[in-house]
């Protein structure tokens, strides 16, 4: 399992906890160190690493791939190459579960124009994670949408 964007561990840590073989993964050191503290502190042995999501490797290696929070940070080009980045990286079949605040551009929603802030990135309809470009393995991605979490809870 990859928790990719995972920051100071928290779901790392609950996971590895759980007896899940997981990897958390964040471009900042800083937030890894963190992770790795508060993983020692809960006496839990999780695995991080710093990494960019925008390059998880070549190889097909993950079923199952959390990301709480990190694709609503990327700008259009760079969720095109997040995608495809974690599409590389998962294993036919593979669930992919996204926690997106923002589906038009980087943020979590519409700018306060009150105070300035700068006009949303907008695109006539949000990626499409079920349809993955074109590659040749149809299926690597299973996408749950919110509604359908929140209707069986």
């Amino acid at each position: 399992m990859l928790d990719s964007g995972g920051g100071t561990g928290e779901h790392t840590i609950h996971l590895a906890a759980l007896g899940y073989d997981v990897r958390g993964v964040d471009s900042s050191e800083h937030a890894i160190e963190q992770a790795r503290t508060n993983a020692t502190g809960r006496n839990v042995a999780a695995r991080f690493e710093v990494a960019d999501a925008l390059r998880l490797g070549e190889e097909p290696t993950y079923d199952t791939v959390i990301d709480s929070a990190l694709f609503h940070i990327f700008d259009l080009p760079d969720r095109d190459r997040y995608v495809r980045s974690l599409y590389r990286a998962c294993r036919p079949a593979a669930l992919v579960h996204v926690l997106a605040l923002s589906d038009t551009g980087p943020g979590f929603g519409p700018p306060d124009r009150r105070r300035g802030g700068p006009p949303r990135l907008a695109r006539p309809d949000p990626p499409d994670l079920t349809e993955p470009f074109g590659y040749d393995r149809p299926g690597a991605f299973s996408v749950t949408r919110y509604s359908d979490v929140l209707a069986v809870m």
